[in-house]
């Protein structure tokens, strides 16, 4: 790989950055790996690792921790718009399926395949990729649509409406993309309203038989109810208003692709697909059958074929790593696209495809390159070659999870991934049970549920983030965080488009940081450690290996030395280095 980006600033009459020095890599790659800077007894421990392999080895240590999955988790939930709560159903086993699959480290052409192809209970164990479609719930267009850009980087939104004006799509294109999907239900299927209704009865003490069907919902039944159903029709009407020569209004066209390679259907009823009819709402007389076109649809994308699928994964982890795409835009790029070192890329394509889409390898040899532990620019250069990467702010989960570290000696411990969620349980309970024997759990189900909670996740919190509450890693919390948290204060994403976290500053974060006492001076895990030390240089010393992985420079000791003979404190040197910018960059 560093070849490869040698060799295109050769070209060009253009260096790498200078290499980086351990302090700054030891920071850089706590972040990038494990979402927060390293604890000051861990900035030691990396300092006494012999000085040949000590990178390398912590990136391997790095790598396999709880941390990484917390971390990674983080980007792909913001990446699939994945939340706690969604429009009809809990979200919990949709994200714990995504955190689960990167903890087993899952390959990502499997990944996508469950997720496009996902059908059943959304509680069901194991099932919780059927929260795709669900995250859409009623907008089969929109998720199309998301579909194509978060895994292919293809962009079709306008062609929705309309013959896209800046690509080659067209609005034909789009609707035969759609109709790999068309029939796809996200419902509570197969439910039974008159024994719903007794139940509901039952619990509410209530005679009454004027129980709503949509008051399923408000109760713990549904779990056993709502999911992804049917496997795609690979039909659907283009919209009364298509005004193109190519179609007619309300046309009848088939699901068809406008890449390779070529996808064929077996539209005979007798194909073994699931033969339940799908009536058109627009058209009660057209039906066809569901023909499995979702999984072809799913196959299509994740084929190697492709020429957007492994092309798109890269740009995306590259981006991540680098701070700026190897190609373009992560969700708008061309088939004909390598960006400015079409070596380099070509390069990394063949190495994802070789590793058979592990993400952990594939970054792992990003983080063990040269050209990632060089300096980094301070923003992207004209004519940027890849020479270093960019100097980004840390995101709202970086900047969260890392004043986490800052107060605790253990900031990873309580990660983990749960082998159950509590709506399984749930569903497990229940599925089998006779309508008198779930009224009769009902009754009790509240006291049962905090008994398998308590025993199955004790490091959920759902809550916003609270002077009241226990403080948990961002991966642990409410998806996304509550308005007014820290996290939605330093631009968390609000989950409703892809990709959509901020980093830009403003003075609420300013005030937020400044106003906070969690995390003040005499709470920090160095505190005891500072006061130990009598000599003001010392405890300085200790304060910025805690705050920011490095020493304090000759410039550092000459402003601290004024400062204290104008009267300033330690701890008004910990809270103006807890504030300042460099706390929250990634250099």
């Amino acid at each position: 790989m560093d070849k490869y980006v040698v060799q295109g600033l050769k070209a060009k009459n253009k260096k790498p950055m200078p290499a980086l020095d351990d302090e700054t890599f030891v920071r850089r790659i706590y972040l990038d790996i494990a979402g927060r800077i390293p604890t000051y007894w861990e900035y030691q421990q990396f300092m006494k690792m012999p000085a040949k392999t000590r990178r390398s080895d912590l990136i391997d240590k790095l790598m396999d921790s709880p941390a990484y999955v917390s971390h990674f988790y983080n980007y792909w939930v913001d990446t699939l718009r994945a939340t706690t709560w969604m429009k009809k159903s809990d979200g919990g086993p949709y994200l714990h399926w995504i955190k689960k699959s990167i903890a087993d480290n899952k390959p990502y052409n499997q990944f996508v395949y469950e997720l496009v192809s996902a059908e059943g209970p959304l509680y069901k164990p194991g099932n919780g990729a059927a929260g795709y479609y669900l995250r859409d719930y009623r907008m089969p267009l929109d998720n199309v649509a998301s579909t194509m850009q978060v895994f292919l980087a293809t962009s079709m939104v306008c062609a929705q409406c309309h013959d896209h004006p800046y690509n080659d799509w067209t609005q034909m294109d789009f609707y035969k993309i759609a109709a790999f999907t068309h029939g796809t239900e996200t419902n509570a299927k197969n439910v039974d309203m008159h024994t719903v209704a007794k139940i509901q009865n039952h619990l509410n003490n209530s005679s009454s038989s004027k129980s709503k069907k949509g008051k399923v919902n408000d109760t713990p039944l549904r779990p056993l109810f709502f999911g992804t159903y049917n496997s795609g029709a690979g039909k659907i009407k283009l919209p009364s208003d298509y005004d193109y020569d190519d179609g007619k209004p309300n046309e009848l066209v088939h699901a068809g692709v406008p890449f390779s390679p070529k996808v064929k259907i077996n539209y005979d009823p007798s194909n073994g697909a699931n033969a339940r009819a799908y009536k058109f709402k627009f058209d009660k007389k057209n039906t066809t059958t569901q023909v499995n076109s979702r999984k072809h649809f799913a196959k299509w994308i994740v084929s190697t074929e492709n020429p957007m699928f492994t092309k798109t994964i890269v740009n995306r982890l590259w981006h991540r790593i680098m701070g700026a795409p190897l190609i373009g835009e992560n969700l708008d790029i061309t088939p004909e696209e390598f960006g400015k070192n079409p070596a380099l890329t070509k390069y990394l394509i063949k190495i994802m495809q070789g590793l058979k889409y592990d993400q952990k390898m594939f970054m792992k040899i990003i983080y063990k390159s040269r050209i990632y532990q060089r300096q980094s620019h301070d923003q992207v250069p004209e004519d940027y070659l890849f020479s270093g990467p960019i100097m980004t702010r840390l995101s709202a989960e970086q900047i969260w999870d890392s004043l986490i570290t800052i107060r605790t000696k253990t900031p990873d411990e309580g990660l983990s991934v749960p082998d159950k969620v509590i709506a399984h349980y749930i569903y497990e309970n229940l599925a089998s049970k006779s309508v008198a024997e779930k009224a009769e759990y009902m009754k009790n189900s509240k006291f049962e549920i905090k008994k398998i909670e308590k025993k199955l996740e004790p490091n959920q919190n759902f809550g916003r983030y609270s002077k009241r509450k226990k403080l948990v890693r961002a991966s642990e919390g409410r998806s996304p965080a509550d308005s007014g948290s820290m996290l939605h204060i330093f631009g968390q994403s609000s989950r409703e488009v892809t990709d959509d976290s901020k980093k830009e500053a403003n003075i609420p974060q300013a005030l937020a940081l400044l106003n906070d006492d969690q995390f003040s001076f005499n709470k920090i895990s160095t505190y005891d450690l500072i006061q130990q030390k009598s000599d003001k240089e010392e405890q300085l010393e200790l304060i910025y290996l805690s705050l920011l992985s490095r020493k304090p420079n000759e410039h550092d000791l000459n402003v601290f030395k004024q400062a204290i003979d104008n009267g300033f404190t330690i701890d008004d040197f910990y809270w103006a280095l807890l504030n300042s910018l460099e706390f929250k960059l990634k250099r």
